[in-house]
């Protein structure tokens, strides 16, 4: 009786883990937005103390259900001085309800050292294969997409974020977060009408459990275990 209730629970286990599978495969990682078409090779330089922020669209069709996102790498476009090298960081920052802009309760993603050369260069956090973060989209600000923002602050030495316009629909307003303000900037000719910045993320939209998959699990289990005992009053 013993060696059943050991193998019924290894079926359970085994059963709980092909249906509480990561959800992060490789093979689902997608394109969730992609604003990477330069505009006149211009770059909003970023000083100590101070956060670029741009807001990010996912689009519905690739989060029909509305659910939160599991962001594996996210790439900006960056360039400085010639021989200077410095710290970038990533932030997340949340979605006012009243007017859809960034509040301050931001929260550090990631960081890394990077060396200039006076070049556009892509600088990626996170390597695509596993969570770099998780973020629930505001779907009531923007209708068809979820969104959420984003900022970049770079060390003494200062970094340039590339402006972009495209392929994704993105905001015409971008932020900068300076001490306790956070500053809404637009643009006018000769510049592009949005002031939005080089940004690529790719990642999935992480399903939550549902009870079928823990009804799926009690049936796996169920069923497997009754053969067990009935082969086995056979053999006895």
């Amino acid at each position: 009786m013993k060696e059943l209730y050991l193998t019924c629970l290894f079926i359970v286990l085994l059963s709980a883990r092909c249906v509480f599978a990561d959800p992060i495969a490789i093979n689902r990682i997608t394109d969730l937005y992609s604003n990477t078409e330069s505009t006149n090779a211009v770059s909003v330089p970023g000083t100590r103390g101070v956060v670029l922020i741009d807001d990010v669209l996912v689009p519905l069709a690739r989060n029909p259900s509305k659910l939160p996102l599991a962001v594996t790498s996210v790439t900006v476009v960056v360039n400085g001085t010639p021989g200077d090298s410095g710290l970038l960081s990533l932030w997340s920052y949340p979605v006012q309800e009243e007017d859809g802009s960034p509040g301050f309760a931001r929260t550090l993603i990631d960081t890394t050292t990077v060396s200039y050369d006076g070049a556009f260069h892509p600088v990626t956090f996170g390597n695509s294969s596993s969570v770099l973060f998780t973020v629930v989209p505001n779907f009531a600000v923007e209708p068809g997409f979820g969104l959420l923002f984003l900022g970049l602050s770079s060390g003494p030495n200062g970094a340039g974020w590339l402006w972009a316009d495209g392929p994704d629909v993105n905001g015409p307003a971008s932020y900068t977060h300076v001490g306790d303000r956070i500053i809404r900037f637009t643009s006018s000719p000769p510049f592009p009408s949005h002031i939005s910045f080089s940004l690529d993320l790719k990642g999935t939209p992480v399903p939550e459990p549902a009870t079928s998959s823990l009804l799926a699990v009690a049936f796996l289990a169920g069923t497997s275990c009754r053969r067990l005992r009935i082969r086995r009053e056979r053999l006895a």
